[in-house]
């Protein structure tokens, strides 16, 4: 005697019919793959004993044809249908990883987490960020409790992956979505920010060797505040607030100090602050006077003759040709 699937199957649904009842007993084996379902038939001249070899998606004892859920992922098999959506040879309803991104249905679920009328198990970028889910898996990068291929900012540094995207700005091996710095300047892309305010050259400064524009590199900048302005080193153009952009004083030493001019506050090492000497060049000779050890080139280095008024006509010392207004040039009286 020889029975069809559809009959299995209807007789699953009615249990007993003319006769004939499905049941399991001791007989009944269940494998990851297969079951034996044993039908036995009452009635007429008999009883007779029949084996059916059937597959059993997901080991649950339920053949699939009866199973509403032949791979058991929580997805009725009357949602997923017997389509192939990423033509791997297995139907939608016996294929544990539909969209074949390397995550499982029942954890994806039918949740849309981005919206877009897709459900996760189906979507190929269920957050909606570009990145495919297959690239960004389920690990938690930032330990936020957000699987990665769920998460907007995979490695919380608060700039969307969206954004960063696939893209390696350092070539360290790391795309800029999980790469907590991206341009390895040595100042936490959370820092930097995406934004690009200060030398709008339409990078964000994440992205940016030197964000605010003044030719000194970010990762010699830092993100110390040398003077306390909340604006660090790497966003400020005049870093040591002596009012001489740090693009004009750059990262000589004019005094051997070991300390950057942009840094220093008295570059020439003169004792004569830069906020007082300035870009000023008192003796045209081409080098401004925050830089310059003679200002006014009379012969004495403004270390000697100070910030000082000897004369009190308004003008000080280090930048004054007759500091005592005796009539004789400070040039010609430093010569005797």
């Amino acid at each position: 005697m020889r029975w069809s699937l559809a009959l299995i199957a209807s007789l699953a649904a009615a249990a007993t019919i003319s006769g004939l009842v499905l049941y399991s007993g001791p007989s009944l084996r269940a494998e990851r793959e297969t079951a034996v379902v044993d039908i036995k038939a009452e009635g007429g001249g008999g009883d007779e004993d029949f084996s059916f070899l059937t597959k059993d998606t997901d080991g649950d004892l339920s053949p699939d044809a009866v199973d509403l859920d032949a791979d058991g992922d929580g997805i009725p098999d009357a949602i997923e249908g017997s389509a192939d959506q990423d033509q791997d040879g297995i139907a939608d309803n016996l294929d544990r990883d539909v969209d074949g991104d390397g995550i499982l249905d029942i954890r994806e679920t039918r949740t849309d987490s981005d919206g877009d009328g897709i459900d996760n198990y189906r979507d190929s970028d269920s957050d909606g960020d570009k990145l495919p889910d297959l690239k960004e898996g389920e690990d938690d990068l930032d330990g936020d409790g957000i699987p990665n291929y769920l998460d907007e900012d995979v490695d919380g540094d608060k700039i969307p992956d969206r954004h960063e995207q696939m893209r390696d700005t350092d070539l360290d091996g790391t795309s800029n979505y999980m790469d907590l710095d991206s341009d390895d300047d040595g100042i936490p892309d959370a820092v930097e920010g995406e934004f690009d305010i200060v030398d709008n050259d339409g990078m964000g400064n994440y992205i940016d060797l030197d964000s605010d524009g003044d030719n000194i590199d970010d990762n010699i900048e830092t993100s110390s505040d040398l003077d306390s302005d909340d604006d660090g080193n790497f966003l400020d153009l005049d870093s040591d607030n002596d009012l001489i952009p740090d693009a004009r004083e750059g990262v000589d030493d004019p005094d051997g100090d070991s300390v950057p001019s942009y840094m220093d506050d008295d570059s020439d090492g003169d004792l004569i602050p830069d906020l007082v000497e300035s870009l000023t060049d008192s003796d045209l000779d081409g080098t401004p006077n925050y830089k310059d050890e003679d200002s006014d080139n009379d012969g004495a280095p403004d270390r000697f003759e100070g910030n000082q008024q000897s004369d009190n006509d308004g003008i000080p010392n280090y930048i004054d040709q007759d500091s005592d207004q005796d009539g004789i040039p400070d040039k010609e009286e430093y010569r005797k």
